[in-house]
């Protein structure tokens, strides 16, 4: 089922990419000039006559491997070269081998790799191609080149490991796959993002192999993922990022373990910023599966999560255009009307807890609400004192915003306030220091809260200290 969702969008995707892209299925990259830097590399690459005569004259390419790559060089048009290499596949699959087994130059390393991803962009020479080539041996050779000194020859080593894997559904050795996705996390947290299409690129390819799933998500490698998606990339990104996502969603297991992460939050950011049709379509069918390959629980938590973070308010306007493409139209409907249930359902308290979990506490009405804390202050007790947990680690983190430090503040202050008996629970949880701390934070807001709070806490010890004093007398 992925492999024809995969088509199915990526075939709408690439009629409607503003950049005048073309139907290839898997291919279309024009529009992504602008902002992929290795794409830019490649466009430049594919201009070059390299000079490989050297390497044929001291036995690293045979005559009629040098022969092969001395007429592909000869002409600039894709339709030519297809044709070179289709009749002449054996000898291509030999250059390929010996170039990258022998050759270690960045200039003639970095036009190998982007002829083996051009040849790949062709269904019918790709095929011919891979049907005469030791998979198992390239795929090495790949790996090898994923730790080298070359940005460009690392990321296009990368680019085209993960497009072979899923041409060839080959069965990777325990060490190529833990080698291949160590490369794509470090990648993710370091590259700048104009490098990162080329990455992603590679790692949706790989993960539509559903057997690649779960070693990536061992890898904790959703988290890079949402930390692009909060640095609000281009749009070319964010699809890439979200589709990757979306691969991981299709193996129920991964669905529901994601419910501990902040895909929801960042997606639905990335949704209510874009205007990007591809964007939304991708976000939508993640979304769907989320709803629907989880358990009936996992799936009420997400739809809420959904209704907190304004996903509902995007539906209630998209439902009423009309889109060509059905499947979008038939995500939108079936979107709109699960959440539309999910509100009507859904308590103060549900609203408060999806909040909390972002960690991007903001002032909803709820936190000022006597009704709420009145009735709902004990249920911070359950599960170990989780909420109270989270609201101490939102004050305890230097990522939080001033903001979700000040309600967070706010909430503990509350939390005491209705629940006397809390002091000490607030104690053994490290709140009371970490309000402390906060009173000489740098930001106004932050500093009042955490003054009000600590006062809360201390009010209650006075009066715990007379009531103690009056029973003594």
């Amino acid at each position: 089922d992925t492999k024809m969702a995969y088509k199915k969008l990526d075939t709408v995707v690439a009629n409607v990419d503003e950049g005048g892209t073309s139907g290839n299925l898997f291919g279309a990259r024009t529009s992504v000039q602008n902002f992929d830097l290795v794409a830019k590399d490649r466009q430049d690459i594919q201009r070059k006559h390299v000079d490989f005569e050297n390497y044929q004259k001291n036995g690293a390419l045979s005559e009629a491997a040098f022969q092969f790559v001395k007429d592909y060089i000869l002409y600039d048009d894709a339709t030519k070269k297809c044709d070179i290499v289709e009749g002449r596949v054996e000898q291509c699959v030999e250059f390929l081998k010996s170039s990258l087994s022998s050759i270690h130059s960045q200039e003639p390393l970095s036009f190998v790799l982007t002829m083996f991803n051009d040849i790949l962009d062709h269904e019918t020479t790709r095929e011919n191609v891979l049907n005469t080539m030791d998979i198992n041996g390239m795929i090495n050779l790949l790996v090898n080149l994923l730790e080298g000194q070359d940005r460009f020859c690392m990321l296009m080593a990368g680019l085209v490991f993960g497009r072979l894997v899923f041409y060839t559904r080959c069965q990777l050795e325990k060490e190529s796959i833990t080698m291949y996705l160590k490369c794509v996390v470090t990648w993710l947290l370091k590259l700048h993002t104009d490098y990162l299409i080329c990455v992603t690129e590679g790692l949706k390819y790989f993960l539509m192999i559903p057997a690649y799933r779960q070693p990536y998500y061992k890898m904790n490698g959703v988290k890079p993922l949402t930390d692009i998606l909060s640095k609000k990339p281009n749009f070319q990104l964010q699809y890439q990022v979200v589709f990757c996502i979306w691969m991981l969603s299709f193996s129920e297991d991964l669905a529901v373990k994601m419910k501990d992460t902040q895909v929801v939050v960042t997606t639905a950011d990335t949704l209510r910023a874009t205007t990007r049709e591809k964007v939304r379509r991708v976000v939508f069918a993640f979304y769907c599966n989320l709803l629907k390959k989880s358990p009936p629980a996992i799936a009420e938590s997400y739809g809420i999560q959904m209704v907190t973070y304004k996903v509902l308010s995007v539906l209630n306007v998209l439902v009423k255009q009309n889109f060509q493409d059905e499947d979008l139209q038939k995500d939108v409907e079936f979107l709109q009307e699960y959440l539309t249930d999910s509100v009507n359902d859904m308590s103060s308290f549900d609203e408060y807890s999806a909040e909390l979990k972002s960690g991007r506490l903001e002032w909803s009405p709820v936190h000022k609400s006597n009704k709420f804390w009145r009735e709902n202050v004990l249920k911070f007790h359950e599960h170990d004192y989780d909420l109270l947990r989270q609201l101490v680690t939102i004050m305890n983190e230097t990522t939080s915003t001033s903001l979700a430090k000040a309600v967070a503040c706010h909430d503990v202050g509350e939390y005491v306030h209705f629940n006397p008996r809390g002091k000490r629970v607030l104690e053994n949880l490290g709140a009371k220091e970490a309000v402390l701390r906060l009173i000489e934070n740098t930001e106004s807001e932050v500093r009042i809260q955490a003054l009000l709070a600590l006062q809360k806490i201390m009010v209650q010890n006075w009066e715990y200290l007379g009531k103690q004093l009056m029973s003594q007398q």
